[in-house]
């Protein structure tokens, strides 16, 4: 009857440890091939042009492979925002909590921070699409949940640079918070997708404009 040694044990822990994290650095190597190629054909040919098929052909991976990390193209997508998310988040947290010398300046950078308005073409032309492919999906009751989430982060951002104002006594005390942040939300919203629509010139002139719509919004609120 084969036994085997306490060393021997202790050697094939030793090699399953050292495997683990090859296995973990080749899939996360896998998922991040699949999404750097899908945001390539999202933003060149589109959402609706970039099925599954051209995807994993651009990976390089098989279908198994592909259904193994993403269940579908919505799952691609959203994993995509996700991404987006995480990347900016310090420096969204950065800009929220920065020194305030001008209120509606301070606001303007948070919003800056928050949507980081691309140059490059293709990268407008992949938030035209995510946007349009997230107002349909977002009807899908096991994606909408997570469109929400994304949302709400992004709304728990201003209303922190809010409440940052309103803490240093900037804002007046009667001010109609909530009411203020659903108008920023809005005019930012819209003012985001017409910009990456390419009704302004360039991002400059889309800051100048956002500059001016919140100024409107909140000098008469302002202490």
């Amino acid at each position: 009857m084969k036994t085997f040694s306490s060393k021997g044990l202790k050697m094939n822990a030793v090699a399953s440890e050292k495997k683990e994290p090859k296995r973990e650095k080749n899939a996360i190597a896998i998922r991040r091939k699949i999404l750097v190629s899908s945001r390539e054909l999202f933003s060149e040919d589109g959402y609706q042009a970039a099925t599954i098929t051209r995807i994993r052909e651009k990976a390089d991976v098989s279908i198994a492979t592909f259904y193994k990390y993403f269940d579908s193209k919505q799952s691609v997508l959203l994993a995509l925002l996700e991404d987006e998310r995480e990347t900016y988040k310090s420096s969204i947290s950065r800009a929220v909590e920065a020194a305030v010398d001008r209120p509606v300046a301070y606001v303007v950078s948070v919003v800056e921070a928050l949507l980081d308005p691309p140059d490059d073409p293709k990268l407008k032309m992949l938030w035209r699409e995510a946007i349009a492919a997230t107002i349909v999906i977002s009807a899908d009751p096991d994606v909408g949940p997570q469109i929400r989430s994304d949302n709400e982060f992004y709304h728990r951002q201003l209303e922190s640079a809010f409440d940052h104002l309103r803490s240093l006594g900037l804002l007046q005390p009667n001010a109609p918070v909530k009411a203020l942040l659903g108008v920023v939300e809005c005019v930012v919203a819209y003012g985001f997708q017409s910009y990456v629509c390419e009704r302004y010139a360039d991002r400059k002139s889309f800051l100048r404009q956002i500059r001016q719509q919140l100024s409107s919004i909140l000098t008469p609120w302002l202490a």
